[in-house]
Parts: C-alpha cells; structure tokens; sequence
C-alpha cells in the first residue's frame, strides 16, 4: 500500500512547480497587455485582441484549478473526495476545451494573413493539451468510482 506521505509530498513538489507557472502566466499576461495597448505601433488583429484574453483567461484558470486541486491533496486526510473529482472534471474541461480554440484561432489567422507574414508559422499541434484533459476526465471518473466503492464498502461493515 502507498504510503499518504509521499503523495503529499509529489503534491507539494506539484503545487510549487504550478504556483512557479502561474505567476509566469501572470507576467506574460502583463507584458502582452502592454503590447495590446501599443496597438498602433503593432499590427494586431482583432482575433488576437479576442482570443489573447480567452486563451490567458483558460490558462490561468486551469493552473488555479490546479492549484487548489493540489493544496487539498497535500492538506486533506485523503485526496479520494468528491470535491476534488469535480476539480479534476473542471480542470479536464478547460483543457479540452483549450485546444480546439486555438485551432480555430489559428485557423482564422492563418485566413487573414498570409503565411509569408508569420515566417512560415504554421498550425502544428498534436493535440497533446486535448489528450491531457480528455485523461484527466477519465481519471476523475475513476476517481468518482473508487469513491462510490468506498462508500459502499464502509457501509456494509
């Protein structure tokens, strides 16, 4: 059986490595707003005024959900409750969500400028971010299950 010691402990260790990504988020977000006030200076379309905000709004609030997900995990008796299976579930939501938007941003852009103007950019994801939520939902699921099992099982003893 696994020790809760070293759960708590991979959550600690998470919950410092996240908190580290979202304040690098938060200084992204800060420097791309400055940039978005600098709208003359720079050609930005107005997909990008748009879908910019979306996609910070959906990282930041992925790496909170995260976050809070964690900090129960490393101060809570046992990580297997309902509360922390809907985080899961909100989490993998997000992250489902997360990348057919920029799919669809980037295929807009890519309609409006000519891939000449971008470098050669190109749409190249793999669907690596809509993978890690569609796992996360069906972690969480798992989770749910083993919670019902244990409820059960406590109650017929």
């Amino acid at each position: 059986m696994i020790d809760i010691k070293k759960i708590k402990r991979a959550a600690s260790v998470a919950f410092v490595v996240v908190s580290a990504a979202l304040l690098f988020t938060l200084a992204f977000m800060g420097n791309s707003i400055r940039l978005l006030v600098m709208w003359n200076d720079m050609q930005w379309s107005l997909l990008t005024v748009i879908t910019m905000p979306i996609s910070f709004l959906m990282i930041t609030s992925s790496l909170i959900i995260s976050l809070t997900l964690l900090y129960a995990i490393k101060n809570e008796e046992t990580p297997f409750n309902f509360k922390n299976v809907k985080r899961l579930k909100a989490l993998a939501v997000i992250l489902i969500l997360f990348e057919p938007s920029v799919w669809l941003a980037d295929f807009i852009y890519l309609r409006h400028n000519p891939p000449e103007c971008c470098g050669g950019w190109q749409i190249i994801h793999g669907g690596i971010i809509l993978a890690a939520g569609l796992i996360i939902y069906c972690v969480a699921l798992v989770f749910q299950y083993g919670i019902a099992l244990q409820t059960q099982a406590d109650e017929t003893l």
